[in-house]
């Protein structure tokens, strides 16, 4: 079986969380970075069938830990690449100038973390998003890089143990110029027994077929809108096969190079036995992240994004189709996990200009709690930083500083403690 890792995600009644989850049909994720702005509301797309202000109950308690940061994180994975048995996160950062590099922030166990030395990414490589998988079946954790920088461009940083990590060659990744690039879905797709991923270029996605020893040839082009932001892979059928989302920050193509842009839309590949089909596109407010869940423990998965108009959930998306919208901010990371401790998933997504996290729990009747977060998040995840007690502590990844009585400095990494959930 394939080792991956993913940042809390659910897919159908699996919890798949750090590097401790794995499962053979279900997809990993690649991590999260800031998404640029979405559009507008449209004011349409507002289903009465759910309220569009959640309410609100006892707030979080706001216990936890904030480590400082020399290096501002632009995005990260999260994953245990020393082999410890203690969740890290790898990051990549900001450093001098316009130089960016790998970074392992290693966990200590106590919620805390250790910075280490940078890597620095040389060269016209700059490095716009990072995830965390075993791509040569060696039981440690290496890490795809993503560039969108100049031409589109990966290259694979080799595990070499303990979280030492040696940097591949890079290689162009066939596409049009000026895409986000800061994602990947990382599957078996072929069935082949090595992994590969799916990453958003600039009008298409490009599947990069992986040989099991750190290497992509680039596979097939799938059409979508403009701006792909996120991807997403899971069985939305009960088919086998693995289907695929993207959420995009353009609608449906009036013409080459002319897309609608009063709005955003979802496109949807089904699987087909190791390939794709057509996609089907679905007109949404707007969005920049999308995630996979079986929200409401009926075993049917749910798509859900968010962006800057609220949370679109689409249910049944292979088929009826209802999509519904809840009016929260959410211009920041999704993260979809188990943060109450009520072994059913809670949705976590926040805004940049609030410096807020919201927990939406109990799907459709959504309740909402709210806390202060650092300054802009630009990623989030769910493991057992802290107490080793398999409860989920939810780690921030700030790019600024974080709010009082958090006094340290920007940036930051910050672990909210969720007792009493």
């Amino acid at each position: 079986m394939s080792r991956f890792v993913v940042s809390g995600v659910w897919f159908s009644s699996l919890l798949l969380i750090g590097c401790t989850s794995h499962h053979e049909r279900d997809a990993p994720r690649a991590a999260v970075a800031a998404p640029d702005p979405a559009r507008e509301l449209d004011p349409s797309l507002i289903s009465p069938s759910l309220p569009t202000e959640p309410e609100v109950p006892e707030a979080w308690t706001d216990l936890g830990r904030t480590t400082s940061l020399k290096y501002k994180p632009l995005t990260g994975a999260i994953g245990d690449v020393t082999g410890d048995g203690q969740a890290d996160v790898v990051v990549i950062a900001y450093l001098v100038g316009n130089a960016t590099g790998l970074v392992v922030l290693t966990g200590a166990g106590d919620g805390s973390f250790s910075e280490g030395t940078p890597l620095e990414l040389e060269g016209e490589f700059g490095g716009s998003g990072v995830g965390l998988a075993d791509f040569d079946s060696d039981g440690d954790l290496d890490a795809l890089i993503l560039d969108a920088g100049g031409k589109p461009a990966y290259r694979v940083a080799n595990n070499l143990g303990s979280g030492r990590f040696e940097l591949g060659s890079a290689h162009v990744i066939p596409g049009r110029d000026g895409g986000e690039l800061r994602h990947a879905a990382i599957a078996d797709l072929d069935a082949d027994g090595d992994l590969d991923a799916v990453v958003p270029l600039w009008d298409s996605l490009r599947i990069l077929e992986g040989d099991g020893n750190r290497n992509f040839t680039a596979g097939r082009r799938l059409s979508s809108a403009r701006d792909p932001f996120d991807v997403a892979l899971a069985d939305l059928d009960a088919d086998g096969d693995l289907d695929l989302v993207t959420a995009t920050g353009a609608g449906f193509p009036v013409s080459a190079d002319n897309y609608d842009t009063a709005g955003a839309s979802l496109w949807l590949y089904r699987g087909d036995g190791g390939g794709f089909a057509k996609p089907e596109g679905i007109s949404v407010a707007a969005i920049s992240r999308v995630e996979i869940a079986d929200l409401d423990g009926d075993g049917e998965l749910e798509v859900v994004a968010t962006g800057s108009a609220g949370i679109t959930i689409v249910e049944d998306p292979l088929g009826v189709r209802e999509t519904q919208l809840l009016s929260v901010a959410s211009d920041g990371p999704l993260l979809i996990a188990d943060l109450t401790g009520t072994l059913a998933p809670d949705l976590a997504t926040c805004s940049y200009i609030q410096g807020q996290v919201h927990i939406l729990s109990g799907y459709p009747n959504s309740s909402k709690s709210s806390l202060g977060a650092g300054d802009y998040v630009t990623a989030m995840f769910a493991a057992d930083v802290a107490r080793n007690e398999g409860r989920h502590d939810l780690v921030l990844l700030n790019a600024g500083p974080p709010p009082q009585p958090y006094a340290a400095g920007s940036p930051s990494i910050e672990v909210r403690f969720t007792d009493d959930l």
